[in-house]
């Protein structure tokens, strides 16, 4: 930009050739130069070089002015935009006061803003720094006020400077507070399905334009690297998802195996333990058998050796319904055996006549001693006994014999 400032100063006849081509400058009125001027510090402002045109027209304006030899409206306007251009440290146009600025003057004065407007020039985080101080001071500022405001205004100004005070003291709680919760609500919405995203690094870098700077063909140039990332991304995508499904079916087919093996271990103790219970019972019925065969030789020894009161007590040890029947039976036909022997006796003795059917009676007597012990006797032994057979104690099973 410097070099297209800095040009060559023309010759004479070039500059009365550019004014002999130009339109009149005083066809021009100033809104027209103020608009030339203010556009060509629009282009140095963004560090841009100046198009010819703007360049030839600014030029023009100066030279016009030099050439005219008075203070018109078009110095007046340079002199504006000059001011406009360096806020900071204008730098005053060198004017001799005998003589009017030269056209070399004028470039070097506007060479000289140029530099102090790009000195001037702040880069973006700069100006953010610059709005977030002058904000934080005027926050700052108002606190003071509303600290310093006296207590004898009214009840509604007071209370209104009081909430403004507590919302302003509150502002930067509010403000940490909200980025706190806008941070979390962003998490919560990224890792909300975590399983299905894959974490990709490209996600941490910053974002950058598509198209490089002056490069128009940077696009196409990383379109098949880009194509290449797609589809490397996709491939080992579409790896762990059949690496996750696999695994999931294996981990499936592992637990219905666990859980086969677990069933055939459960039924295997269920059948051991069955099979002990059944081994157990067949075990006290043989000994149960074992226990009665035992008495049973035991009573036929005792039988065998005459021990009756051994016998008997067997006999009523082992709780035999159908021996202690027959052993209640016998010992009532015997009780009715001695009673009728008795009363034969006595009746010698008193020298009685004999009863008439005492011979029938010794003969049923030894008949019935053939015939099983459910029959019946005549009907004057029943006479004798009045108690009925079921009524037989066991203690008294050898009551007849020893009658």
């Amino acid at each position: 930009m410097v070099a297209q400032v800095a040009e060559p100063q023309p010759s004479v006849s070039q500059q009365l050739d550019l004014r002999a081509s130009e339109p009149d400058p005083k066809s021009e009125s100033p809104l027209d130069s103020a608009k030339t001027l203010i556009c060509a510090l629009n282009f140095l402002s963004r560090n841009l070089p100046l198009p010819q045109h703007v360049y030839d027209a600014v030029s023009s304006i100066y030279q016009d002015s030099a050439a005219d030899g008075g203070d018109g409206a078009t110095a007046e306007v340079g002199s504006d935009v000059e001011g406009e251009v360096s806020d900071r440290a204008p730098s005053p146009l060198r004017v001799d006061n005998s003589s009017l600025p030269s056209y070399d003057e004028l470039m070097l004065d506007f060479e000289d803003a140029v530099l102090n407007q790009r000195s001037s020039c702040l880069p973006g985080s700069r100006l953010s720094d610059l709005k977030e101080t002058r904000f934080r001071s005027r926050i700052q500022h108002r606190l003071t006020e509303l600290e310093e405001l006296p207590t004898s205004r009214g009840e509604d100004l007071q209370s209104r400077c009081l909430l403004e005070l507590y919302g302003l003291k509150l502002a930067e709680l509010q403000s940490k507070v909200r980025s706190e919760v806008s941070a979390e609500y962003w998490l919560r919405l990224q890792c909300a399905n975590p399983d299905k995203q894959l974490f990709d690094w490209g996600m941490m870098r910053l974002r950058r334009p598509l198209y490089g700077i002056g490069d128009a063909f940077a696009m196409e140039a990383d379109d098949p690297l880009k194509k290449k990332r797609e589809a490397e991304r996709l491939s080992r995508f579409e790896e762990e998802e059949r690496n996750r499904i696999e695994t999931r079916k294996r981990k499936f087919f592992a637990d219905l195996l666990n859980a086969a093996r677990e069933l055939q271990l459960q039924v295997q103790a269920a059948q051991k333990r069955r099979k002990q219970r059944n081994d157990g019972v067949q075990a006290w019925h043989g000994r149960l058998r074992q226990r009665a065969t035992r008495a049973e030789k035991l009573r036929f020894q005792a039988l065998k050796a005459d021990d009756q009161e051994a016998y008997m007590k067997m006999v009523e040890e082992s709780k035999n319904e159908r021996l202690t029947m027959l052993l209640g039976k016998t010992n009532d036909l015997l009780v009715r055996l001695g009673a009728a022997v008795q009363r034969e006796k006595d009746a010698a003795h008193d020298s009685i006549e004999p009863l008439e059917g005492s011979d029938t009676d010794l003969a049923e007597l030894s008949g019935s001693r053939t015939d099983t012990p459910a029959q019946s006797l005549p009907e004057e032994d029943e006479e004798i006994d009045d108690e009925p057979d079921d009524k037989v104690k066991t203690g008294d099973l050898l009551e007849g014999q020893r009658k």
